[in-house]
């Protein structure tokens, strides 16, 4: 029949033969057998399996419906033939009267692997043998109320194949002879049972066993007829405790048969051992065969039974000397590879760069501790040894290169707080030329300790360049409401203003009240630059209208009074100009330039005309002068290092003056003049875009 499905309840397995979860009380005989000493599982028996149901549990009568069974995993269950259903829980009609009085209670009725029943207390997970009181008692009414039917509490003794009475002749006589000499042992031993305990029972009933020469496979009709008519049969009282004692005592046979064989074969070993080891021709690649015959005839050959054993202990021997030589072949080779480094790192001629071809002319394989290592060794040991130089190498320029950074950053902050110290008194602005700067700081020890380092990759003139830009954003807004304020309180700023005088001038204006007094300090050095280079521009300019017109009043006058030059001298500017040419007072020189300057080029010119003698030897003076100034031009060839830069701010400052220009000839076209500001301004900073370096970026390089 198949087994019932398992049930979600564990509580419904409690009553089967044997439950897992409710241990056995902790007595010593009813420990489990252990496996032999040499891994030979025990028998059937010493394991105290049986195909007998296990005792006091009860059984079904001839006319029961109820059948027991195991299942695949070894546990109990119980089938009805009439309704062919199958059931973890033991049926009432099989129950003992222990296990029908312990229903509804905490106590659980449990058996042991002999088949002895012991109660499990669900409350304090405690295991007991002995019947609780109050489940005595219930079971002793249950047996009242049976009338005639056997307690399960007594012992049934049976056959090992069936849980119905035994019929066998050996039980008859067992019974008979058990009865026969009870009286005899109880007079006998002075009590009702004659031992002060029941471990002296125990002991006299294996004493009898041991007597009797009970063998560890013997069976129990064959003992019973050797021990039934023995007084020391009757030292317990019920079959079933015999048989108990019986497997434990046939287990404790085997256990010491086991350990004497395993004494005898440790002893066999230890000789075998000792032979081996005595035998100086036997090495690591010694071979089975060759010991076999030279060793077959020796007694502590012999003394191993099992040719087997033989062959495994001399293999095992010799992978131990196998093993050893290994290891000693390792320490060789590691003190030679030591001594070999040890050379390698005292040589001269290794260094990080060298190769093989140099350590091979240098004889390195004929160093020491190289003549006992594979060539591969040393070509190993040479690698590491220039891999370690190497890395050292790379380390050392590592540090060397994060301290020069760490250097340069510190003379690039130095040079930055010169550049806004310098800025701050006035001295350049954000539109000077990296040139002129560098004669103004090339006597303070930041720059000049700055500029005397090599190979750096952000130089002095990045650095003012960034600086430069990060002013000219800085002071772009303060400077236009600066700006503002000038104009409303003293107009024009001119060039030869002092800076006080024009802090003085915007002092208490709205326009700058917003700002600081640095911002304020920095706007009014671009403001006044930005005069003091309008100025410098416009003598430029002039000088140029100058030139030009001389260059007119040379060419005309000479064509005009080529035929009379003695009339030249008594003629006024009026009479030349109408004489020459009227080109003369249509020129961009002469209509920008005022009457007193013109004046002069013309008596200048006329000199010239009627003096030619004097005016070749001023011209070769001036050529003499010209020649040092192309020479002191490339001298100043460094200056125009930043022309770009200069052409770009020349630009933006043309494009201020245009502004101002318009500024002043058209008051009505503010607006006009608002886009074009706004058009150029945009086209400025898109240029500053191109030239600006970022802080993080130069900090990368």
């Amino acid at each position: 029949p198949p087994p019932p499905r398992r049930p979600t309840d564990p509580a419904v397995r409690t009553t089967s033969h044997q439950h897992p979860t409710h241990p056995t009380p902790g007595q010593g005989r009813w420990r489990r057998p252990r496996l032999g000493l040499q891994g030979r599982v025990p028998s059937a028996r010493a394991l105290g399996v049986t195909n007998a149901a296990p005792l006091n549990m009860g059984g079904p009568g001839a006319n029961s419906v109820w059948e027991e069974h195991t299942s695949a995993d070894g546990t109990k269950f119980f089938y009805n033939k009439k309704t062919q259903q199958s059931t973890w829980k033991k049926p009432a009609e099989l129950q003992s009267p222990e296990e029908k009085a312990a229903e509804g209670t905490k106590w659980r009725v449990c058996y042991s692997d002999g088949g002895k029943m012991y109660f499990f207390d669900q409350e304090s997970q405690q295991s007991v043998w002995t019947v609780p009181p109050d489940i005595a008692k219930r079971a002793s009414e249950i047996r009242g109320q049976e009338n005639g039917k056997p307690s399960s509490s007594e012992p049934v003794p049976t056959d090992g194949k069936s849980l119905t009475k035994p019929s066998s002749t050996a039980t008859k006589v067992e019974e008979k002879a058990g009865a026969t000499m009870a009286t005899s042992a109880v007079s006998a031993s002075g009590g009702k049972d004659g031992y002060a305990n029941k471990e002296e029972a125990v002991q006299t009933f294996k004493s009898l066993l041991k007597d009797k020469s009970v063998g560890q496979k013997d069976k129990w009709a064959q003992i019973m007829q050797k021990i039934i008519h023995d007084p020391r049969y009757q030292a317990l009282k019920t079959v079933k405790e015999r048989k108990v004692i019986l497997l434990e005592y046939q287990d404790e046979l085997y256990i010491e048969e086991e350990e004497t064989q395993l004494a005898k074969e440790r002893k066999a070993r230890k000789m075998y051992t000792e032979m081996l080891e005595t035998t100086e021709w036997i090495n690591e690649k010694a071979s089975w065969k060759n010991f076999k015959e030279k060793m077959g005839e020796d007694a502590r050959f012999l003394i191993v039974e099992d040719e087997r054993d033989r062959k495994e202990y001399f293999w095992e021997y010799v992978d131990d000397l196998e093993e050893k030589a290994r290891k000693m072949r390792r320490e060789k080779r590691k003190e030679n590879l030591a001594k070999l480094k040890t050379f390698l790192s005292t040589c001269k001629w290794m260094t990080a760069e060298t190769t093989w071809r140099v350590a091979k002319d240098n004889k390195i394989e004929e160093a020491d501790g190289a003549k006992d290592l594979d060539h591969k060794d040393i070509i190993d040991c040479f690698d590491g040894i220039v891999r370690q130089l190497r890395n050292e190498e790379r380390e050392r320029k590592a540090r060397e290169k994060e301290k020069r950074r760490k250097t340069e950053r510190k003379m690039r902050d130095n040079f930055r707080n010169l550049l806004n110290e310098r800025a701050m008194k006035g001295e350049f602005h954000s539109k000077s030329n990296w040139a002129d700067v560098k004669e103004i700081l090339q006597k303070d020890e930041r720059y000049s300790e700055f500029a005397k380092t090599e190979n750096l990759k952000i130089t002095p003139a990045d650095i003012f360049e960034d600086f430069a830009t990060d002013l000219e954003e800085r002071v772009a807004s303060p400077k236009k409401h600066v700006k503002v304020a000038l104009k409303s309180s003293i107009g024009t700023v001119n060039p030869d203003s002092g800076i006080e005088e024009l802090k003085e001038a915007i002092k208490n204006h709205k326009e700058v009240r917003d700002f600081s007094e640095e911002e304020i300090q920095l706007a009014l050095f671009e403001v006044l630059a930005k005069a003091k280079y309008k100025a410098k521009e416009k003598e430029r300019r002039m000088k140029r209208y100058v030139k030009e017109l001389e260059k007119d009043f040379k060419k005309y006058l000479a064509r005009g009074y080529a035929d009379n030059m003695k009339a030249l001298k008594s003629a006024t500017l009026e009479q030349a100009v109408e004489k020459c040419s009227s080109k003369m007072s249509g020129s961009s020189a002469y209509e920008k330039l005022d009457q007193e300057k013109i004046q002069s080029s013309f008596e200048k010119i006329k000199e010239a005309l009627l003096n030619p003698t004097k005016e070749s030897s001023k011209n070769d003076e001036g050529d003499g002068t010209d020649a040092k100034m192309d020479v002191d031009e490339k001298d100043s060839s460094d200056k125009e290092k930043s022309k770009r830069k200069k052409k770009k701010r020349k630009k933006e400052d043309d494009d201020d003056d245009d502004d101002e220009r318009d500024e002043e000839e058209d008051e009505d076209g503010k607006k006009k003049k608002k886009k074009k500001s706004s058009k150029r301004e945009r086209k400025s900073k898109k240029s500053k875009k191109k030239r600006r370096r970022d802080d993080s970026r130069s900090e990368s390089r």
